[in-house]
């Protein structure tokens, strides 16, 4: 997969290369979200490269289709304002059309979620919603008599089926903090912050993002503003440390 540009007299600049699987042997999903300035490309739900600059002055134009040396059969073609795919509210674990879990064994009954798994290790759950200015909130629900699982959000997935470069913010210790920080390509947690709680099982967590910064609610309260992260959006998701995790009340609001 190569992408760049074509210059004032036609000749193409190659600005970066990845290696993927063949054409000839795999369906893919090619889609590209362009900026006022930048690009970003993503190759079935996988961030290939982000905030590739415009290589000439012009940021806007028609839009087509290309081949090179090959027969490419295309289908299911759509063009989208910025965020038109995933912009809206959703309120209930039914508007998450496209919701997928990544590992653990998690059940659904009504607007409730739960992630059953005792054995301590993260695991995810994806709602299928990409986005750069949100808020997500949900009630958690953590078990009693456990010191060491947690729940919480995992943001700015650059992957949809992988925590490698996210963020987590969680509560963790059985509900005596929470903490936040970003994971690295190896999928290597780093620390960030982290807060005490009032001891509980049963928690509100909100957080706001917007593109490279968060601000963390718990119960209401701020617990940390302005965090700054990178990248300016990414698959939004759940996380939960061991089990069983309950998250009730899921909501998503995804701005323009």
């Amino acid at each position: 997969l190569i992408w760049g540009y074509f210059d004032q007299n036609g000749v193409y600049k190659n600005q970066g290369y990845a290696d993927v699987n063949p054409a000839e042997s795999d369906r893919h999903t090619l889609r590209i979200d362009s900026g006022a300035t930048s690009y970003s490309v993503y190759l079935d739900d996988r961030l290939i490269v982000q905030n590739v600059p415009f290589g000439t002055k012009q940021n806007a134009g028609y839009i087509g289709l290309l081949t090179s040396v090959a027969s490419v059969a295309y289908d299911e073609v759509t063009v989208n304002s910025l965020g038109a795919a995933f912009r809206g509210n959703y309120a209930s674990l039914d508007g998450f059309t496209d919701q997928q879990a990544i590992n653990g064994k998690w059940t659904m009954e009504g607007n409730s979620l739960s992630q059953t798994v005792p054995d301590p290790a993260d695991y995810l759950w994806n709602t299928g919603v990409q986005a750069s200015q949100y808020s997500i909130s949900a009630k958690i629900t953590l078990p009693a008599g456990d010191s060491d699982t947690g729940g919480g959000f995992i943001l700015h997935m650059s992957e949809r089926g992988s925590k490698k470069n996210a963020y987590i913010v969680r509560l963790t210790q059985g509900g005596n903090g929470i903490w936040w920080g970003s994971t690295d390509e190896n999928g290597k947690f780093k620390g960030q912050g982290s807060a005490p709680l009032q001891p509980s099982k049963v928690f509100l967590l909100k957080v706001v993002v917007d593109r490279g910064k968060m601000t963390v609610f718990v119960n209401g309260k701020e617990i940390a503003a302005n965090l700054p992260i990178a990248g300016v959006e990414g698959w939004v998701g759940l996380t939960a440390y061991g089990g069983p995790v309950r998250f009730e009340d899921v909501t998503l609001e995804v701005e323009q």
